[in-house]
């Protein structure tokens, strides 16, 4: 999170669509981090996880530079933002915020860091089960002709965050910027389907 936060801080490289450049950025700002955070002298595991950041990252550098190639451009990084739902007061940051030169776009990325890439809908959205018959009825909707039950807000929070704080823009969709342990999974995983009724 440190090198990528980094780079969407740094002028230059969020219009940066050399992914060589890139990369030595992302690592320059990983190596940094990892001595602030651990030292010179890391244990077996942490050099074994240290190689696959670097991996992730080297990655990141190439998806990066193609979606500045295509338009995107960074325009905020750990947003953060507080909002009103049903009375309750929700406090966040946003990962990341993209803005599409030439589509007026919005886009809202949160970093994930796994074991396998997962699509937003699995995470959010499961199967209902007979378990879930008491569940109220807002955690309940039908997706492609199936019942399905809430598992987690995030995405749709930080739509409608973004949403009350840039109104009358033409479109916002949310997903995740992958970074799984396959470091060639690494990329963008969005989810226009998060709009509407849905939404």
């Amino acid at each position: 999170h440190a090198a990528l936060e980094e780079l969407g801080r740094d002028a230059g490289m969020r219009d940066c669509t050399d992914a060589g450049v890139l990369r030595e950025f992302l690592l320059a700002g990983f190596e940094r981090a990892l001595r602030v955070r651990f030292g010179v002298s890391l244990p077996l595991p942490l050099v074994v996880q240290a190689e696959s950041a670097r991996q992730r990252l080297g990655k990141v550098a190439v998806v990066q530079a193609r979606e500045r190639a295509d338009g995107w451009r960074i325009e905020r990084i750990e947003s953060a933002f507080t909002l009103e739902l049903g009375g309750l007061i929700v406090r966040g940051r946003i990962d990341r915020i993209d803005r599409h030169e030439a589509t007026g776009a919005w886009r809202v990325l949160d970093y994930k860091t796994s074991d396998t890439a997962v699509p937003p809908s699995r995470s959010h959205l499961r199967p209902f089960r007979p378990a879930d018959a008491g569940v109220p009825a807002w955690r309940r909707v039908l997706v492609d002709g199936r019942e399905c039950v809430w598992a987690d807000l995030q995405l749709p929070v930080y739509l409608r965050a973004l949403g009350q704080q840039l109104a009358g823009i033409p479109s916002i969709t949310g997903g995740y910027f992958n970074l799984p342990k396959a470091a060639g999974e690494t990329g963008l995983a969005l989810w226009p389907e998060l709009s509407g009724e849905l939404l």
